[in-house]
């Protein structure tokens, strides 16, 4: 573990970068980002470490870790061209391995702005530089994938390599992902033989697929070229190879982890060419000291080219931030843009984000001034960090107060987090006896439409439908029902009537409001207060075990987190509308039920597994709201699954320790962000 900062003489920042696309190596970001730190901090102690996810800079960063040697080629370019690339055979004890970067031979960057469509552009080279490998006597090819300019999953890189792709008339395809819509059949008599005796490894990003909604073309083909027509031709194009494929050697490869990779191309290199793909940073971490580096760092300071809601699925900061979390360090990420849905990266490790520009240029202007701009940027970056040292430093309670007055103004005067709505649905069934002889169950249907706009988060939730089966506590009678939000169980509590029958309809629309008082990180608030209004949208007369009336609920919540942890609470206290007195029929028999306005207390955690995986559990303690009743005690557990930048699937599952509680319940929603 790293010790503290002022533990040691001097600051240590290590500086561990991506590469910017068509604009700075990883070699050039770091420097860059040093000489800002130097400019602010002369003092510190810098420690580089340019990354390598797989695209440029990988063969350049693996040869240097290893103290190998880079060997230049010409080959076959995306557009056809002749081009100029490279392969490195590793030092030391992996000397018999060739290390190659895909984007060297078929990378966007070798692709003319004006001439960008990957129906067109082809992998051919990358297979050239594997056969030169082979040439030179490598008996390990470990290929890196990324910031590639073609979507022909790999159909020229196998081509290269003897592997025939035949259209209906037996004739050999041409180039370019388009032309796979002709392809009928894969023929590998001729592939090249050394190809079975040599160890084929792929680092790639684990999180792309070739076919389907995340598919590699609807995804990244826009990113190099293809117009909304060309992305769907794109996809029947790889759909067929996928089909031709699983015809040549009986493997299914549409949606495996890592077939999207650099177009496709991982699944042309291990469907045909008999390759094994590998998560990138599995492969990169053997190389790169990155966890000792971080050991001796107080501060890390990681970049990229573009930081947006893609960054969390295998990119530089995210890989840096999550392994620099583990150990406590706090994570800086500089970006050239900043993109859609940056701020999921706040829950990943990244503690604060900026981009280099600080004035209106063009593209081009931007990529020719990027080592200037993005030395100030680090520059004026630790300037901010060197503010908070000496708040840190200073002693007794008017430095204490100082310090609080600058954390308060910049919570409130920070700029707000991107406005955000949020669409989600789902459903949810439970089932009990509420201290009865026999089983009620219950089935919702939530929706919910919850917009962020700075410190603010409004909600408005309904179930739109909802069905109660079996013995259903009569509403007017135990009042114990209270449903504030969809995914949330219902309570029936002891009642002394039953009504054994089914009934549906709508249930209680929930309105709230909750207001960010602090927050260390845009996308997850540390302290919020916030209002809730409930209102039936069925009269108690359905029997739905609503209890008829409006509650208001007022409510605090906190969470904060610690590296992949991440601990809440929320106390609140409830206003609860008395509902009409009702007989086992849920016919109204005169006056009310007095209910008791209860407190209510949710503690729980969440802990990040991956970047899309995330585990929660909460458990929920409410008081009794009335004379005979029970308190409410129960247990959530549950997974969220990001199958997208703007999409996620949560699934959980209920269990209750009271008869105001069901005794066991399964709910599930999928959420989509606009």
């Amino acid at each position: 573990m790293s010790r503290p900062a002022n533990d040691r003489t001097e600051l240590t920042v290590l500086i561990a970068p991506s590469g910017f696309k068509e604009s700075l190596s990883a070699e050039e970001v770091a420097d860059r980002i040093a000489e800002g730190v130097a400019d602010t901090m002369p003092g510190a102690r810098i420690i580089k470490l340019p990354m390598a996810d797989g695209g440029e800079g990988f063969t350049q960063a693996l040869v240097n870790a290893t103290g190998g040697t880079l060997h230049p080629v010409t080959v076959t370019g995306p557009v056809g061209q002749r081009v100029n690339a490279f392969f490195g055979l590793l030092g030391g004890r992996a000397c018999r391995t060739a290390v190659i970067e895909m984007a060297a031979a078929a990378g966007l960057r070798l692709v003319p702005r004006d001439g960008r469509n990957p129906m067109l552009t082809t992998s051919r080279g990358v297979g050239e530089l594997i056969r030169a490998a082979l040439d030179a006597g490598a008996e390990r090819v470990l290929l890196g994938c990324g910031d590639s300019g073609i979507n022909d999953g790999g159909a020229g890189m196998v081509q290269a390599l003897g592997v025939r792709l035949l259209d209906a008339e037996g004739r050999e395809l041409g180039a370019g992902g388009g032309e796979l819509l002709r392809l009928r059949r894969i023929d590998l008599t001729d592939m090249d033989p050394r190809l079975a005796r040599v160890q084929l490894d792929a680092a790639v990003n684990w999180h792309n697929v070739l076919l389907g909604s995340r598919g590699v073309a609807r995804v990244f083909g826009p990113q190099k070229g293809a117009t909304p027509a060309q992305v769907l031709q794109l996809e029947e194009a790889l759909e067929r190879y996928a089909a031709c494929i699983k015809r040549a050697t009986g493997a299914v490869w549409d949606t495996q982890p890592g077939s999207g990779a650099s177009g496709g191309l991982g699944t042309g290199f291990a469907a045909l060419l008999g390759g094994r793909l590998h998560p990138r940073y599995d492969i990169v971490m053997q190389y790169l000291e990155l966890d000792r580096l971080i050991d001796e760092a107080d501060l890390v300071i990681t970049a990229e080219g573009s930081l947006d809601e893609q960054t969390p699925f295998g990119k530089v900061p995210a890989e840096v931030a999550a392994r620099a979390k583990l150990r406590g360090l706090p994570v800086i990420a500089l970006a050239g843009t900043i993109g859609r849905g940056v701020d999921i990266n706040l829950k990943h490790g990244i503690d604060a984000f900026a981009s280099m520009l600080c004035r209106p240029c063009t593209l081009e202007q931007a990529i020719a001034d990027a080592g200037g701009l993005l030395r100030r940027s680090a520059a004026d970056m630790l300037r901010m960090v060197s503010v908070g040292m000496r708040l840190r430093a200073g002693a007794g309670s008017r430095a204490l107060l100082s310090g609080a007055a600058v954390v308060l103004a910049c919570a409130f005067s920070a700029p707000p987090a991107a406005a955000q709505t949020t669409v989600s649905a789902g459903f949810e069934t439970t089932s009990g006896t509420y201290g009865k002889p026999t089983r009620t169950r219950e089935t919702v249907l939530p929706l919910a439409v919850t917009h962020r706009e700075g410190p603010w988060r409004l909600r408005a939730s309904a179930q739109l439908l909802k069905q109660v089966q079996g013995s259903a506590i009569a509403a007017a009678q135990d009042g114990e029902i209270e449903e504030p939000e969809p995914g949330e169980e219902p309570e029936p509590g002891a009642g002394p009537s039953t009504v054994s029958r089914s009934q549906s309809g709508p249930g209680d629309l929930n309105l709230s409001a909750f207001y960010t008082l602090w927050s260390p990180a845009a996308a997850r608030p540390g302290l919020e207060l916030g209002a809730r209004l409930k209102h039936p949208l069925s009269p108690a007369s359905r029997c739905l075990l609503t209890n008829g009336a409006t509650d208001l609920t007022l409510e605090a919540r906190t969470r904060q987190s610690f590296g992949p942890v991440e601990p809440f609470v929320a106390v609140g206290w409830t206003k609860r509308g008395d509902p009409v007195r009702r007989d086992d029929a849920c016919v109204a028999t005169g006056g009310r039920v007095d209910l008791d306005d209860p407190f209510h207390a949710r503690l729980g955690a969440a802990i990040t597994l991956t970047p899309a995986v995330v585990l929660e559990g909460e458990y929920e303690y409410r008081q009794k709201i009335r004379a005979g009743g029970q308190p409410k005690s129960e247990l959530k557990l549950g997974a969220g699954v990001r199958l997208g930048p703007r999409v996620e699937f949560t699934g959980y599952a209920i269990a209750g320790f009271s008869d105001a509680s069901p005794d066991h319940g399964l709910g599930a929603q999928v959420a989509m962000r606009f």
